[in-house]
């Protein structure tokens, strides 16, 4: 009987999230809505209380909105898109919370059941959309990476296979980039027996002197520079940078231009890539972050990531897979950030929220710690 349940459970998860990634495709706000009221029975009729440590994935958003909103003050600057893009940043950081600790039947992978979803709805909708060149590219590329420390091999080549059919140049930079990391972090800190510690900051140093090198090469042009020398096709990306260029500065006393900023300047300046269509994003989270927050905000975000992610997972398991893949994640992302838009992406930023809770509480670590709890509960009884 509990068996024929969890097939239920797991059929149900399977055929509504295959419906959501499809309403991922759709234009306006409408759909958060649909996603928001999925949510209202979960918050009622959960019977587990959500976990304090689980809010460590909303820290990067709210420390993005917060900045955001100090540059806003600074500039003067507030319209539609700086409430908007608020919403779209902390929402699947919300959605995963509830979902994990309060919607899922106890042995439900839900990882893989939302993986499957997204590849079910590619391989249904093949031939009505364009998938290649697809920004679905971005969480198959997370999901290998998640399978991988998971050593799902079957599901980690099946992730693969999609990433390279979706066809995203950046996304498969970024699962060599972190392959590679993979292997040097297992070395370094299974067989070197490099602290976690001693991991974490080193990786924070070279990601935040990494992030600002990007944010001024793009401001000065030394990054359009620099690919046309290794020839990279940045696609129409000089356009658009060179067209933003005035308004950014990058200096210590930059204060940045507010939380919406780039989004909205866009919408405003119509600049044109080819074909009558025109940029909506800025195609570099990194500089949107700069520009938007300015130099000191900047930096105090990419920390945020470090911090809350160490945060989640420091105490996750005995073997460091939760360290690992929290590291791993952080520089696919930044990897990505570096020429794309991830920032409010619900269709990226919600599995990838759910693989690190999922990494979090299911560490050896972590069970070990549970039934000790529930032994003491028994005793107290």
């Amino acid at each position: 009987m509990l068996k024929s349940k969890y097939y239920i459970v797991q059929l149900f998860y399977l055929l509504l999230f295959t419906q959501f990634v499809g309403m991922m495709r759709q234009a306006g706000m409408n759909k958060y809505v649909v996603y928001s009221l999925f949510l209202v029975p979960l918050i009622f009729l959960g019977n587990k209380k959500i976990r304090l440590r689980s809010a460590c994935i909303l820290i990067p958003p709210l420390v993005y909105i917060t900045m955001g909103l100090v540059s806003n003050a600074a500039s003067g600057f507030f319209d539609f898109f700086s409430t908007k893009n608020a919403i779209l940043m902390v929402f699947p950081a919300v959605f995963a919370i509830i979902l994990y600790e309060k919607g899922l039947v106890e042995g439900l992978d839900i990882c893989r059941t939302v993986f499957l979803s997204y590849v079910l709805y590619n391989i249904l909708f093949y031939y009505q959309f364009n998938i290649a060149e697809s920004t679905r590219s971005f969480p198959f590329g997370i999901f290998f990476i998640y399978f991988i420390i998971k050593k799902d091999w079957p599901f980690c080549v099946f992730a693969a296979v999609m990433c390279v059919f979706t066809q995203k140049r950046i996304a498969l930079l970024g699962m060599a980039a972190v392959l590679c990391f993979v292997i040097l972090a297992v070395v370094l800190t299974k067989y070197c027996k490099l602290k976690k510690k001693h991991l974490w900051i080193t990786c924070c140093v070279i990601g935040v002197v990494m992030a600002y090198a990007i944010a001024g090469m793009t401001q000065t042009g030394k990054l359009v520079e620099l690919f046309e020398l290794i020839g990279f096709d940045p696609t129409g990306r000089q356009t658009i940078w060179k067209a933003i260029r005035p308004m950014g500065d990058f200096s210590p006393f930059f204060t940045g231009n507010g939380l919406g900023f780039a989004t909205s300047k866009l919408d405003e300046m119509r600049v044109w890539m080819r074909d009558d269509y025109w940029f909506t994003n800025l195609h570099s989270d990194f500089y949107t972050g700069f520009l938007e927050l300015g130099f000191t905000g900047f930096g105090v975000w990419i920390l945020s990531y470090f911090w809350s992610f160490f945060r989640l997972t420091n105490d996750a398991d005995d073997d460091n897979n939760g360290m690992i893949f929290a590291l791993a994640a952080i520089v696919y992302t930044f990897i990505i950030y570096i020429t794309d838009n991830i920032l409010v992406y619900f269709e990226y930023w919600f599995p990838l929220n759910l693989m690190l809770l999922d990494m979090a509480y299911s560490g050896t670590a972590e069970k070990k710690r549970q039934d000790m709890l529930f032994k003491a509960h028994t005793l107290h009884d």
